[in-house]
């Protein structure tokens, strides 16, 4: 049947049904033969509905809806209704910690593995962090110690010591007078180095920076522990300028053979391998040279010539009044 029926179709169903007006009514009309043809159609298909009749309700209906109504005496709460028509869910079964021996050994054999695999990693890489701090602190001092040699005539920080001095002083010593630290402090003295954690080595945990105060008060840092590294000794007749040797070594970390914090013997031990405690337990020491360089070396001989750093010619007694054997002798000493 086309489309061009359906209005037509849609009509005569509407007139079967007693649903037409006289519009609709005038336009079966018109349609024709057509219009009759569909109208049988029609009625073979609705046949089946005029056959059919409704059975008659009951008499009683309303009295028994009524009945029943008047039956319930209890009003029923929105909460118990809802909870009524609220479908059950079935409870879950209980779960508990079903692990066996088994799981456990595997599970703490993953986690030894798992940290044997990165604690070695990050180790590294915290060592190598604490490695350039470090030599960001010796980039800062000599920054300091180079503003200080153009201010007097090139030479390296030097404080005057009083008396006797000695620049082993005991670790217990209040102000440490002696002590070859005093030639660092006057860069914080007089300005040179801003601030007392420049001298603090961030690998070694012990040490700590002493507490800012009115500088020009002290001739020292109050306490060992608030400097990290060693300096060239300054005592003697040889006294080094910025003009000396470049490649001499004038500060580096902690000398080994006067490092109270390295808790460890050095009686027997071959001197031209005796590293500073501070990086990786005697893995190697940051080194300043007079030209500015830094470096890391796993070996203390890399002063000019091959010298030892941590010792005054070949001496291996110290008593803390020992002094550098020539001008290029780095004898770097706390």
């Amino acid at each position: 049947m086309h489309s061009n029926e359906d209005p037509l179709i849609q009509a005569l169903i509407a007139k079967k049904l007693g649903l037409a007006d006289a519009e609709d009514e005038a336009r079966v009309r018109e349609a024709g033969p057509q219009a009759g043809e569909l109208l049988d159609q029609l009625d073979a298909v609705l046949a089946p509905l005029d056959s059919w009749s409704a059975p008659a309700p009951p008499p009683d209906l309303n009295q028994r809806i009524m009945s029943r109504i008047e039956s319930v005496d209890k009003t029923i709460s929105f909460e118990e209704a809802a909870a009524a028509m609220r479908p059950e869910v079935p409870a879950r079964p209980r779960s508990g910690w079903n692990i066996s021996i088994r799981d456990l050994v595997a599970a703490a054999a993953c986690i030894t593995l798992l940290v044997g695999l990165f604690m070695p990693g990050y180790r590294n890489a915290r060592s190598v962090m604490e490695r350039n701090a470090c030599q960001a602190n010796m980039r800062q001092l000599y920054a300091g110690m180079a503003g200080f040699a153009e201010d007097h005539q090139n030479r390296l920080p030097y404080a005057a010591a009083p008396g006797e001095a000695n620049w082993l002083a005991p670790r217990q010593a209040s102000g440490r007078p002696g002590a070859n630290t005093r030639h660092m402090f006057v860069l914080l003295k007089e300005g040179y180095v801003p601030h007392p954690q420049v001298f603090i080595c961030p690998a070694r945990p012990d040490d700590v920076p002493m507490n800012p105060c009115d500088y020009t008060q002290l001739v020292n840092f109050p306490r060992r522990c608030n400097v990290s590294y060693s300096l060239q000794n300054m005592a003697g007749q040889y006294s080094v300028t910025m003009e000396v040797d470049p490649n001499m070594a004038v500060l580096g970390d902690a000398n080994p053979l006067f490092d109270y914090s390295a808790v460890r013997s050095i009686l027997g031990e071959n001197l031209n391998q005796l590293n500073s405690y501070a990086h990786g337990r005697g893995a190697g020491q940051n080194v300043l040279y007079l030209s500015g360089r830094v470096i890391f070396a796993k070996a203390p001989t890399v002063g000019v010539a091959g010298d030892n750093i941590w010792q005054a010619g070949n001496l291996t007694d110290y008593t803390g009044a020992e002094v550098p054997q020539y001008l290029t002798d780095s004898f770097l000493v706390p």
